[in-house]
């Protein structure tokens, strides 16, 4: 249900781009469920940038658990970046 995706030698803008194409993607899908009946999907995205937002594996995961937090409470379906 979560999972960390690393974006080597992209910035904070790209990697937020990246994500955002690739939601704007995902959004289009169209998934069957055992009832035949179509359903789109989301997902929600925390971002944070090395070294902006941790020096460490430790700082990153928790800066990026914190802005997926705030995604999921604002709504869900967006990209966030950590403060």
């Amino acid at each position: 249900d979560e999972f960390v995706v690393g974006l080597y030698g992209a910035n904070l803008q790209q990697s937020i781009q990246r994500l955002n194409t690739v939601l704007e993607t995902w959004r289009e899908q169209k998934i069957l469920t055992v009832e035949k009946e179509a359903v789109s999907i989301t997902f929600s995205a925390g971002v944070v940038e090395y070294p902006q937002n941790g020096t460490n594996l430790e700082m990153l995961f928790r800066n990026m658990e914190t802005a997926l937090h705030q995604a999921k409470v604002t709504g869900r379906n967006q990209i966030v970046t950590a403060k």
